[in-house]
């Protein structure tokens, strides 16, 4: 097993002070997952396959664990044995503590002050919190399914008018007049903000209402942290798939030099590994 100087600077290990073999590995791995991962990855060995990866702890050299995506292409000879494996472990670590924080936040949401609602671009309820409930007077078992318009608003034309601007701007904030289902007509504060998927894609829209002396704040930092994690994720996705590319390449030269002998080639060699170095200089940038 070779490592690169990723072990060092994530999990606290000298490279110089492991061996070659599997066994650090196995070690490293968290007691409770090492079975499901050795059979994953012997799966993968036997049945053919030109990838692997798997999710689990792996120890840091301090004794802590670390929750790692562990990635790798399979180099095969021409009958499918499988020879060699290239891959990456990425440290999911303050990811998955970032995700536990979200989901603390949005269990969060049924205790807040604000009616809030996820809803489609075709108007169509998808989430109702308990103060959606107790505003309009709908459980969210009546209310999911159906859409906005419908449920709290008689005359459709103010609604509408917001939506366009809404797809136009993204957002879109102001004064609604809504219907409570026993009730008299409330007027609410609305902001609303359009959700997009990883190409940029409208997707959703989260509707956010509270009565005009109330200005609760919570789910607007909850939105931040959403897109603060998005954009970490897709730039992490993005640079672990580019050194993919690039390790392979380092590890041939490191062959190839030992098979050429004419100066032109180890020149040209030289060329590509500088190159090489460069690039995944820029990727860690």
């Amino acid at each position: 097993m070779w490592w690169s100087e990723g072990l060092e600077r994530l999990f606290g290990y000298r490279r110089e002070q492991l061996d070659t073999s599997r066994a650090f590995w196995l070690s490293a791995l968290h007691p409770d997952d090492r079975e499901a991962v050795v059979a994953s990855l012997n799966e993968a060995l036997t049945q053919g396959s030109d990838s692997w990866s798997c999710e689990y702890r792996f120890r840091r050299h301090d004794g802590s664990y670390a929750d790692v995506l562990d990635r790798a292409y399979l180099v095969r000879d021409p009958h499918g044995k499988a020879l060699r494996m290239t891959g990456d472990m990425t440290d999911l670590s303050e990811r998955k503590a970032a995700q536990l924080r979200l989901e603390e936040q949005a269990a969060l949401l049924d205790q807040a002050s604000d009616s809030i609602i996820v809803r489609d671009l075709e108007h169509r309820i998808l989430y109702w919190n308990r103060r959606a409930e107790a505003m309009y007077g709908f459980t969210s078992a009546e209310a999911l399914g159906r859409t906005v318009p419908e449920l709290l608003h008689e005359d459709p034309v103010p609604f509408l008018q917001a939506q366009q601007v809404l797809l136009n701007e993204g957002q879109w904030t102001g004064e609604l007049v809504v219907s409570h289902r026993y009730g008299s007509p409330l007027t609410v504060l609305a902001r609303w903000t359009l959700l997009k998927d990883a190409q940029g894609n409208p997707q959703r829209v989260l509707d956010i209402k509270t009565d005009i002396t109330e200005r609760k704040q919570l789910q607007q930092q909850v939105l931040r942290t959403q897109r603060m994690e998005s954009i970490g994720t897709l730039a992490s996705g993005i640079a672990h798939d580019l050194n993919n590319v690039l390790a392979p390449i380092l590890m041939s030269v490191e062959m190839l030099r030992e098979e050429l002998r004419s100066e032109e080639s180890l020149r040209i060699l030289d060329t590509i590994e500088n190159t090489t170095r460069r690039g995944a200089s820029l990727i860690r940038q």
